[in-house]
């Protein structure tokens, strides 16, 4: 979920950031969809999963550069997909960033464990969404 207070990012500072292939997981579809809409206006490709056996599948066809990860998932969390993905050659270089509700020293210390490179809690910042994505 995006932060209404953050609303004053201008989408146009985001012109000149590095533009990336985007993969965004989350079993919440309206959420998925609000971010993939913000990164596209920003320039990036953007594609979106509702589970982590779909995350997997769309990752090795896509290879994408950005991975948002909703880690409480039904079936497969999205620490069971990170590990999944870091056990792949082409999952080594992604950066992959936790964007969760659940906000725990737990969570956190498990998503350093899996390879998960940053952390956001919803709702996150706006410029905080943008910065990643142009990693």
């Amino acid at each position: 979920m995006l932060n209404p207070r953050s609303m004053h990012y201008e989408a146009q500072r985001s012109r000149t950031a590095r533009q990336n292939r985007v993969l965004i997981v989350d079993d919440c579809d309206d959420a998925a969809w609000a971010l993939a809409s913000l990164l596209q206006s920003c320039g990036h490709e953007v594609h979106v999963a509702h589970t982590g056996q779909r995350a997997l599948e769309l990752a090795e066809l896509l290879h994408p550069e950005v991975i948002f990860l909703d880690l409480a998932m039904p079936e497969m969390d999205g620490f069971e997909t990170a590990m999944r993905i870091r056990r792949r050659r082409w999952g080594q270089g992604i950066t992959l960033c936790a964007l969760t509700a659940f906000d725990t020293p737990e969570f956190r210390e498990r998503s350093d464990e899996v390879g998960i490179n940053r952390y956001l809690s919803k709702p996150a910042e706006l410029d905080d969404l943008v910065a990643v994505a142009a990693t």
